[in-house]
């Protein structure tokens, strides 16, 4: 599962944090594995919060945005 955002500096997996100016328009998009479901963001604007990619603007209060995965469970006596 990751989220990458652009302009460039977020690869979630990895770089889960960036600063950008005030004004700044960032486009976040959330990739699910093989198996998991992307279900949905914390933190955008209502309306948008399960479209896979969305689009925050930064302004004067830090903004906290998460990207929410589900993962099937696995049956007891199954591996992953």
């Amino acid at each position: 599962m990751r989220a990458t955002g652009l302009p460039g500096g977020i690869d979630c997996g990895t770089d889960c944090s960036e600063s950008y100016n005030l004004g700044t328009v960032v486009g976040l998009t959330a990739y699910p594995d093989p198996g998991s479901t992307f279900t949905g963001w914390t933190g955008v604007d209502a309306g948008t919060e399960t479209l896979p990619s969305v689009t925050v603007t930064i302004g004067a209060v830090p903004v906290a945005v998460t990207a929410i995965f589900t993962i099937p469970a696995v049956p007891p006596g199954h591996q992953l």
